[in-house]
């Protein structure tokens, strides 16, 4: 939901936090995808979970978010992307530490 919220919102100081570089992996994958956030706004939801893997003190969860956006000219184009969000447990519960485009985006 944070994704989703940050991605709606235009929050580029938010969507940082959600989607660090230290869990990006591919860096030009998730510069590529933070311009289409800057330049076209899409809206997202979110989709279904995938797996959930969770060990003693850490978790991942595979999840999908579905992309609408005007792409060039006012065509609209539609995209679902794979995202790995990863959590790890704390003495208050479990923590979201971020997550990782797993797909290339646009």
């Amino acid at each position: 939901e944070r994704v989703v919220g940050a991605i709606n919102g235009k929050r580029l100081p938010d969507l940082a936090i959600v989607l660090p570089e230290a869990l990006a992996g591919d860096l030009g994958r998730r510069e590529r995808f933070v311009k289409l956030v800057k330049d076209f706004a899409p809206r997202a939801t979110l989709g279904p979970l995938d797996g959930v893997t969770l060990d003693d003190d850490r978790g991942e969860a595979r999840f999908t978010v579905n992309f609408v956006w005007r792409g060039d000219f006012g065509v609209e184009r539609r995209k679902a992307a794979k995202f790995l969000g990863f959590a790890r447990r704390q003495a208050n519960g479990w923590h979201f530490e971020g997550a990782r485009l797993l797909d290339p985006l646009p």
